[in-house]
């Protein structure tokens, strides 16, 4: 900057040497009356390297008849081109080349008679260096509910004392709250469009010299209102994943897990989801992101969703699965669509099937703990419960206690009828079933001491198609 300044200072100096040598003979009257220029556009003109128009803005006090204006820059430098003083009044109109060298920087002076000649700098990107402002989103389409929304930004090379300003036309007053304070946000609010008819404005923004459009889009009508469909799909001791099928394939919503203790404490759905947003915002910050960035990069999520997953859940536990919609700006969209699910008490053993062409098949146990007692089987599904298999079984294995409790004590017993460690046995699937069909197999720990089940069932489910 010093070195543009310096070059307006030596053409100046010149000039005025010539005034005051042809003012000597004026009369204080006409002395009064001389001309003067004065700039309207302020500071100095800064021009990106891809080059472009430029128009810079003065009056005249004071103006002659017969005065003319005219223009030139010093050095006569290549680089600017097609400068007219004369076309327009109280403007001069140039074109900068594009540069595909180092920063350069000229000055450019305008004479009118014999008024004090006015100088203004004119600098030049090198290549390469251009300050640029990449907007996360330059078009906003939204019901006439209207709401508020922000926008992000990233700038690449900052050019010190340049900020990001946004407004809108005349036309465009239903967008109100334009803010720019937060770096690298801009902020505004969407008025509701009562008119029932479409509307749209362009958000200009400016960086420096850059600018920028964002094309905003009110429709006339209301948001339909947005349901959520949520289900289970596989539920573990430790894992759990879930559906959420949107009755609105275009809506972002969100989706979370937490226990139901947790879920249960909002007092309302309203409570929920701020809870849920303020939660959401502190994490966007703690990661360096604002809420839109944090938002898009890995909560939001568009139509339907099947692989929903979540695991090191607790074991025998309660959670609640829910869903609502919500913008990118974090607005919601819709009320909380939530299930409870529990999830599986561990599971004591592994239990694996081969099966044979003749519906014959192999029943593999492998428990947790080699040197605890089990009993085990396997029985045609009918429907019946958790509750119900365990009854089955205990009565099964009571009863062969119970027949040779006169002849044998208690852990000779369990040691002839129960197993230990890993354990295969073949199965008939006529003998139990109808050869195709669902089955299920279970196995449960039994006390050595006192020939009681001292475990949950762990069941396992087999269909056989005969294909």
């Amino acid at each position: 900057m010093k070195k543009s300044h310096l070059y307006g200072l030596l053409p100046v100096l010149a000039a005025l040497s010539l005034v005051c040598s042809c003012n000597q003979d004026r009369t204080p009257e006409e002395e009064h009356l001389k001309p003067v220029l004065s700039a309207v556009t302020e500071g100095d003109m800064i021009f990106t390297s891809k080059g472009g128009n430029g128009v810079f803005s003065y009056t005249v006090t004071n103006p002659t008849e017969e005065g003319t204006a005219s223009a030139a820059t010093y050095g006569n430098e290549e680089w600017i081109q097609n400068i007219d003083a004369g076309s327009t009044e109280g403007e001069v109109h140039f074109t900068v080349a594009p540069n595909d060298g180092q920063e350069r920087s000229t000055v450019m002076i305008i004479n009118y008679e014999d008024a004090s000649p006015l100088t203004f700098n004119i600098r030049q990107y090198a290549a390469g260096t251009d300050p640029e402002l990449t907007l996360s989103n330059d078009r906003i389409e939204t019901f006439a509910d209207g709401g508020s929304f922000e926008i992000t930004y990233q700038i690449t090379n900052r050019f010190d004392g340049a900020s990001v300003s946004a407004e809108v036309p005349e036309d465009g007053g239903w967008v109100t709250g334009i803010s720019t304070e937060i770096d690298r946000v801009i902020s505004f609010d969407i008025e509701e469009n009562s008119t029932g008819a479409d509307r749209s404005t362009v958000m200009n923004v400016r960086y420096g010299i850059s600018e920028y459009q964002i094309l905003i889009t009110q429709y006339g009508e209301y948001a339909p209102d947005l349901t959520i469909e949520i289900d289970t799909v596989s539920v573990s001791e430790s894992e759990i994943t879930w559906s959420c099928i949107p009755s609105d394939k275009k809506a972002t919503y969100i989706s979370m897990i937490s226990l139901k203790s947790a879920y249960d404490s909002y007092s309302s759905e309203e409570e929920l989801i701020e809870g849920t947003i303020a939660f959401l915002e502190q994490t966007a910050i703690s990661n360096g992101l604002s809420l839109e960035e944090y938002l898009a990069k890995s909560q939001l999520n568009v139509g339907d969703r099947l692989d929903f997953s979540v695991s090191s859940r607790q074991a025998d536990t309660e959670y609640e699965i829910f869903a609502f919609g919500l913008t990118a700006q974090g607005q919601a969209t819709s009320g909380v669509f939530h299930i409870t699910v529990r999830t599986d008490a561990v599971r004591e053993f592994s239990i694996s099937y081969e099966t044979y062409e003749d519906y014959g098949v192999d029943m593999t146990i492998l428990p947790n703990y080699e040197d605890r007692y089990y009993w085990y089987g396997l029985v045609a599904d009918t429907g019946q419960s958790k509750d119900d298999l365990r009854a089955a079984a205990w009565t099964e294995f009571d009863g062969l206690i119970s027949e040779y409790a006169d002849f044998m004590d208690i852990e000779d017993l369990v040691d002839t009828y129960a197993e230990q460690g890993e354990y295969t046995d073949y199965f008939d699937l006529y003998e139990i079933g109808d050869g195709v069909g669902d089955y299920i197999g279970y196995a449960v720990y039994v006390d050595a001491a006192t020939g009681g089940f001292s475990s949950e069932l762990t069941i396992q489910p087999l269909t056989v198609t005969g294909e």
